[in-house]
């Protein structure tokens, strides 16, 4: 078998990756509801179909990202590509947590670009990547916001030690640049973590297990404000919650620990919630999983 004939992703070590897997979607505004547009799913993405879960919020559609494959494993190529046209209001998550393999020193690698015209919505709020011991993942991130337009984005992932006997994952790293209305970089976020440095006395994060990263992009009068999403952790004693402002007008940063992926999970359709309510004054269903 040869590899002339397929797209494949060759990294600089001239190393063919184990699978690559595209998910594109286009998100369209007809009238009171959103629909998608031009799409393409390869293995080991599955997609069904998009869902109208708001009866008071018909605008609002959410896609499950599925995968067939039962995870994540060593080599992976992820590409996701996501575009917003005008006022399209859509939610992009997943079926549940996604298990991380062991890389075995391969790690997986996932691009995003997510892109918005003007005055859209878009919530890219998966579930967290469970790493499991020797696991890795790199992850690139593009985010382009369109004029009035909200972005939510989360990125999570839970440490997850077989036995409790410093079994970690090799590493996880992520970059993520934004883009503002004028095309220009507006910020960066980036971090580096090796599950080793989590057994350390300077851990950082301490005691903790699940980490969420979160970024809710767009002008300050269209965001909740960072009183209301740091109350998002008072309905659980399981986590603590730091909010911040984005460099250049960009947003707002939220960074969450977490005792547990359910407490994670609870924080997760908060924020998803309130951002909801700010925008349109209804509450969203709950994204029964």
């Amino acid at each position: 078998m040869t590899y002339k004939n397929f797209n494949l992703d060759v990294d600089k070590t001239g190393e063919i990756p184990e699978r690559v897997g595209h998910y594109e979607l286009e998100f369209l505004r007809f009238g009171e509801t959103t629909r998608i547009g031009k799409q393409f799913v390869s293995y080991p993405f599955h997609m069904t179909r998009p869902f109208a879960l708001d009866r008071n919020i018909p605008f609002l559609s959410t896609v499950y990202q599925q995968s067939s494959s039962g995870g994540m494993y060593r080599g992976d190529r992820l590409y996701s590509k996501i575009k917003l046209f005008d006022s399209a209001f859509a939610q992009v998550t997943t079926q549940a947590a996604t298990m991380v393999q062991n890389c075995y020193g391969k790690p997986v690698r996932q691009f995003l670009e997510i892109n918005t015209s003007n005055n859209c919505f878009f919530a890219y709020t998966p579930d967290v990547l469970v790493m499991l011991p020797g696991s890795a993942v790199i992850s690139d991130t593009t985010i382009s916001r369109g004029q009035g337009s909200v972005i939510l984005f989360i990125d999570a992932f839970d440490t997850f030690d077989l036995g409790q006997k410093g079994q970690v994952f090799d590493m996880i790293s992520a970059k993520t640049k934004i883009f503002g209305p004028k095309e220009d970089l507006v910020a960066l976020d980036c971090f580096h973590i090796t599950g080793r440095s989590l057994l350390e006395a300077n851990s950082p994060i301490g005691s903790w297990r699940t980490v969420i990263n979160c970024l809710l992009l767009g002008d300050l009068e269209t965001l909740p404000s960072q009183e209301v999403l740091e109350a998002c952790g008072a309905t659980t004693q399981d986590c603590i919650i730091g909010v911040s402002k984005l460099p250049n007008g960009a947003g707002l940063c939220l960074r969450v620990l977490c005792k547990s992926s359910i407490a994670a999970k609870l924080v997760m359709n908060q924020i998803f919630s309130k951002c909801i309510v700010h925008l349109t004054g209804q509450y969203p269903e709950p994204r029964k999983k």
